[in-house]
């Protein structure tokens, strides 16, 4: 098994996962880095986005074809994935990579990368209601607001059942989640300074 982990962050929509993964790769002694992921939804407008390959559908599945995935899945009627060029180029960096996916993503990713030290976090929300005001908060995401509250608490049982660990992302407290994600990546990595 190789000794440097691999971060997989996984969560219901709207739990804050964005917000905590920002927040670790600021935490320099972590040597975090973001693997990038791809999709088919359109780019936000006026959105600097750096971590993120926006394909057309057929170009996507052209890649799916040629087997250039490591994961992939339909997530609210677009495509996302890794793609292994990119958590190639993230792992063999001097970084540790960190993944942000669904359920779907993390059942694939510990079947794949079974040989390596992974450490699974999926993070839930404090309450339904702080959860839905994320969701509202969101345009894109309140087109198929009910679809994703329906979702949460299916995908919260499996979550807690595949993830190693269940982190609470408290509201107004983002920091109570990351610092246990830290303190749990710094335990389990004599990389960190």
């Amino acid at each position: 098994m190789n000794k440097k982990p691999i971060v997989i962050i996984a969560g219901a929509s709207g739990v804050g996962k964005t917000t905590i993964i920002t927040e670790l790769l600021a935490d320099d002694p972590l040597k975090l880095k973001r693997v990038k992921t791809s999709t088919t939804r359109k780019s936000r407008p006026g959105a600097q986005v750096t971590d993120r390959h926006f394909l057309t559908k057929k170009k996507f599945e052209n890649k799916i074809e040629k087997n250039e995935f490591l994961e992939h899945a339909t997530v609210y009627k677009n495509l996302c994935g890794v793609q292994k060029a990119d958590f190639e180029s993230t792992y063999n960096s001097n970084n540790v990579p960190i993944f942000d996916v669904d359920i779907q993503g993390v059942r694939t990713l510990k079947k794949k990368l079974s040989k390596y030290k992974l450490l699974t976090f999926f993070i839930i929300y404090d309450s339904r209601e702080s959860i839905k005001k994320r969701l509202l908060e969101n345009p894109e995401k309140r087109s198929n607001l009910d679809e994703r509250v329906t979702n949460i608490n299916k995908e919260e049982k499996i979550g807690k059942e595949l993830c190693k660990y269940a982190i609470t992302n408290k509201q107004g407290n983002i920091a109570y989640a990351v610092n246990r994600i830290k303190n749990i990546i710094k335990k389990n990595g004599s990389w960190v300074r």
